[in-house]
């Protein structure tokens, strides 16, 4: 987009987690490099980014009497009614796009919840994100305590959601991964490489104590999912659940390696809707990721 003497600002709302928040950074960040970020929510993102090119409003100083959703939903009335410019990303045909409609303050725009993980639109995203330094140094202080520092070639990320997992996308098809696919997962990695180290992050670290107390192999952690993200980028290697943020995981530790080819990087076939077998959402792969069932 053209320059112009008065920034355009694009207004966003906290929408999912980390993991999404990225996305919708990453992607609005290369699509429009020159406007200004106002995002409502969502400082967790600043929080572990450096050099972040966004402003953030917490959730914490808006008034009761003002809540968050509902300065969301006045603004996608003002989209709707074209008063405000509109930012979607849209169907259309296989893949996605992104859509504009203007509306009649033309510095203004607002992106309607959109997620942008579609392989269309991930392709497009190529951003140099960094983690702040005192988060890897966090992490590099945890892998000395666990006597890892020096077998980062050996490290490999083993990121288990469970939560909201266990009921989402629906409770007949959820996107929660069972014991059976995390070990197999782990014994191909074994098979490829001589003595590796697996590095468990996960929000149920009760459920990750009684699957792997007996193996040697296995260190779970017990940090922020902050310190968690900088302990996968430093991890030459990953399992990944369905989740946005060990999609992350996988991608700032390919970052630090240049993009090499090396790094072997798993993930359940169809992502979210490996239990229906159909891709959910619809065309999140990449080509990094190497989809097992």
């Amino acid at each position: 987009m053209a320059n112009c003497s008065v920034s355009r600002v694009i207004i966003l709302f906290e929408s999912g987690r980390l993991g999404n928040q990225l996305f919708q950074y990453a992607a609005l960040r290369k699509l429009y490099p020159d406007e200004k970020l106002i995002f409502l929510g969502g400082e967790d993102l600043g929080n572990l980014l450096l050099d972040c090119e966004a402003s953030f409003i917490e959730r914490s100083r808006f008034p009761k009497w003002l809540p968050i959703g509902f300065l969301q939903r006045s603004f996608s009335s003002f989209a709707k009614m074209r008063l405000v410019n509109c930012i979607q990303e849209v169907r259309d045909g296989s893949g996605y796009s992104i859509q504009q409609n203007i509306g009649l303050m033309p510095r203004l725009y607002f992106l309607q919840t959109s997620y942008f993980q579609h392989r269309s639109i991930i392709e497009q995203i190529t951003p140099r994100l960094r983690i702040r330094p005192a988060l890897l140094s966090e992490a590099r202080q945890w892998l000395r305590g666990q006597n890892l520092e020096d077998e980062r070639h050996k490290l490999i990320f083993v990121h288990i959601r469970r939560g909201d997992y266990i009921s989402w996308p629906s409770r007949e098809y959820p996107a929660v991964l069972g014991a059976r696919w995390y070990r197999r997962a782990m014994n191909e990695m074994r098979e490829m490489m001589i003595e590796p180290r697996f590095l468990v992050m996960t929000d149920d670290v009760y459920y990750a104590q009684d699957l792997f107390e007996h193996e040697q192999d296995v260190h779970i952690s017990y940090n922020t999912p902050f310190v968690d993200l900088a302990l996968m980028s430093l991890c030459d290697h990953g399992i990944l659940s369905a989740s946005s943020f060990a999609w992350w995981g996988g991608w700032f530790s390919r970052q630090r390696n240049d993009e090499r080819s090396d790094g072997r990087f798993l993930a359940p076939r169809y992502w979210a809707g490996h239990r229906a077998m159909a891709w959910y959402p619809d065309g999140f792969e990449s080509d990094w990721i190497r989809y097992i069932e």
